[in-house]
């Protein structure tokens, strides 16, 4: 079973390669979008010590370094009004690594509006994970993203919609001693655990409708996920 990475503390997880939409009639509407988020973030990297430029000694063999990931995935909803495209699931994998970002979660739209004289732009501001307030042992990855879109008329329905997105993700894990996050310094406190330190995402990320996996969940239920899923 793969390792359920990111939004495993702060999401449902569900088993199965099936959307929720279940048993449904042959007719029933489906939406499902594309989602692809890529993040400028960090990742571990293994060595017996590093310098910081104050010319302080990290005392770990493990440290965190600027990298960057990509997902790809579905928000899935299974009926066509807007209120159920609020409510969508999200589907998120890393290709790179064949691993489960997300699976059966969801996002909060704080903000989906049409715009402009004929109602056919967008925009939308939401969020999804936990609160950096709430202080807990597992930390949870908090994300905020915005952006611009398109929408049908025709289908009444979104598009396409992408923009900017940030956020806080549990520290990357040391693959050379998986019980500890790879290390930090920060700057108030170089004396802070390091289980309370989060590290930072920021990038961007996209939404498009996807035809034929829409008609595939209305007709069975089914979306097309990666065959290792």
């Amino acid at each position: 079973m793969k390792k359920l990475m990111m939004f495993a503390a702060a999401m449902t997880i569900v088993g199965g390669a099936y959307a929720s939409c279940g048993e449904v009639p042959q007719g029933n509407c489906a939406l499902v979008y594309d989602l692809k988020i890529s993040l400028k973030t960090t990742k571990a990297n293994e060595g017996d010590s590093t310098t910081i430029p104050c010319g302080e000694i990290i005392g770990a063999v493990c440290y965190r370094t600027v990298g960057s990931v990509t997902w790809n995935g579905f928000l899935s909803a299974c009926a066509c009004d807007c209120i159920s495209f609020q409510a969508a699931e999200v589907y998120l994998w890393d290709e790179k690594t064949d691993t489960v970002v997300a699976n059966a979660g969801s996002i909060d739209w704080l903000v989906l509006n049409l715009i402009g004289k004929k109602g056919l732009d967008v925009e939308a501001f939401w969020t999804a994970g936990g609160s950096p307030a709430v202080v807990t042992t597992v930390l949870e990855p908090v994300l905020y993203a915005a952006g611009f879109g398109k929408w049908d008329g025709k289908y009444d329905r979104l598009s396409s919609i992408s923009g900017n997105i940030v956020g806080l993700l549990p520290p990357p894990d040391c693959t050379i001693n998986l019980c500890r996050p790879s290390t930090a310094l920060p700057c108030s406190d170089l004396d802070q655990d390091n289980l309370t330190i989060y590290t930072v995402g920021s990038g961007t990320w996209s939404l498009k409708y996807n035809s034929s996996a829409s008609k595939k969940s209305a007709d069975t239920g089914v979306l097309p996920f990666p065959k290792w899923w």
